[in-house]
């Protein structure tokens, strides 16, 4: 296809040019945190690994601790082919992680607390973002979300409250999460 391109006498740009290669996570203490059962096992199989793994990843989790004070995402970059695509997996897989640590740790309740609060920010993004990349994925993150929630609240006794923080997380689904005008206008 660049062949093609270049016969037209159009120069193609590539982002490999412009932006420094990204190494994508393949941390085996964190592959099992994604849109498949499994993750709290997983977690509990290796917990001084997935602790480690998050503890070299601080920085990005406290970043992705603050998208969440957003109400919509924009890439900054022009629609093109060329264009870099952002590593989106890695955020819920950090995030899944953490939850299941916590209830590994002891903590139930922070677990969930936490959780719900990362679906939320999820749910906000729903439906107000550029990119259908990020609108697959944020639906793949909502599906492990979900999953893990189910697995945590398995494990919580019977007639325990949910946190106030899981009222908006487990909400039926409000329109604006209905709506991708904007996702599919701009691919």
């Amino acid at each position: 296809a660049l062949d093609a391109l270049a016969a037209t006498g159009v120069e193609p740009v590539l982002a490999s040019a412009r932006y420094p290669r990204h190494v994508e996570d393949s941390s085996p203490q964190l592959g099992a945190c994604g849109r498949k059962p499994g993750c709290l096992a997983a977690v509990r199989a290796d917990a001084g690994g997935v602790r480690a793994a998050l503890a070299e990843r601080a920085p990005l989790l406290a970043g992705l601790d603050q998208v969440w004070t957003y109400d919509h995402l924009r890439t900054p970059h022009r629609p093109s082919f060329a264009a870099p695509l952002p590593q989106y997996q890695q955020g819920a897989n950090l995030q899944l992680a953490r939850a299941a640590l916590r209830q590994v740790d002891g903590d139930p309740v922070g677990a969930l607390t936490g959780l719900c609060r990362d679906l939320s920010g999820w749910r906000r993004l729903k439906g107000r973002s550029d990119s259908l990349g990020f609108e697959m994925v944020l639906l793949s993150w909502l599906q492990g979300g979900v999953h893990l929630a189910a697995d945590l609240r398995a494990e919580t006794p019977p007639g325990t409250p949910l946190p106030a923080e899981c009222a908006a997380a487990l909400a039926p689904i409000a329109e604006i999460e209905r709506m991708s005008c904007d996702v599919y206008r701009a691919e």
